[in-house]
């Protein structure tokens, strides 16, 4: 039986989400956003969305 777990947990995608901060690169300005993560078969993707205030 615990070969039968180890072969589901080397399957089992992990995640991870939560709150995300990115400063822009052009304008040096900060702000908050998102991300979401997920690795399955070692294979990783990784996406985030950041959102700026605008210039006044």
């Amino acid at each position: 039986m615990s070969c039968l777990r180890q072969i589901i947990a080397a399957i089992e995608p992990w995640y991870d989400w939560g709150a995300w901060g990115g400063t822009s690169i052009e304008t040096e300005r900060s702000g908050d956003g998102r991300y979401f993560q997920i690795e399955w078969l070692r294979f990783q993707i990784f996406i985030a969305f950041t959102r700026f205030p605008k210039e006044k």
